[in-house]
C-alpha cells in the first residue's frame, strides 16, 4: 500500500437534497450546464449531469462552479476543476463524474474540511485518495 496516500473526509449528499450546481464548461463547449452535486471532499467533487442537458464530457475537460443551490457551498464558486473520471454508459440517463479542484488555496481546503465536519447529516465518510 502506498504510504504517501492522504485521507480526506467526504460528504455524500442525499438524492433528496438535490444540491445543484451551475457550471461553466470550458472550450470546446463554452457553455453553462446544470448538474447535481453528489459528494464533496477537500480534493474535489462528484457531479451528475443529465445527458440531454450536457455535451459528452470526457476526462481532462475543465469546468468551473458558478453558483450552487446550497448557500453553504457558495465559497466553492470560482476555482477551476479538471474532470478525472467519467461514467457514461448508454443505458444510463445521467453522466457521473469526479472532478478535482485545481490551484486551490489552503484556506479553501480548510473551509471544505470544516464543512465536512459540521455537515448536519453526520454522514461524512473517510476515503483514501491520492
Amino acid at each position: 500500500m502506498n504510504q504517501d496516500r492522504r485521507r480526506f473526509q467526504r460528504i455524500f449528499f442525499s438524492a433528496d437534497a438535490e444540491i445543484t450546481g451551475f457550471f461553466r464548461l470550458d472550450a470546446p463547449y463554452s457553455r453553462i450546464a446544470v448538474a447535481v452535486i453528489t459528494d464533496l471532499n477537500a480534493k474535489g467533487i462528484g457531479i451528475r449531469f443529465h445527458k440531454d442537458e450536457c455535451p459528452q464530457l470526457v476526462s481532462g475537460d475543465r469546468l468551473t462552479i458558478l453558483k450552487t443551490t446550497e448557500p453553504r457551498l457558495a465559497f466553492m464558486c470560482g476555482p477551476e476543476m479538471k474532470i478525472r473520471w467519467v461514467i457514461n454508459h448508454r443505458s444510463l440517463e445521467h453522466m457521473a463524474m469526479g472532478c478535482e479542484f485545481d490551484g486551490i488555496s489552503p484556506d479553501f481546503m480548510r473551509q471544505i474540511d470544516e464543512l465536512v465536519k459540521t455537515w448536519p447529516s453526520g454522514k461524512a465518510e473517510t476515503e483514501k485518495t491520492e
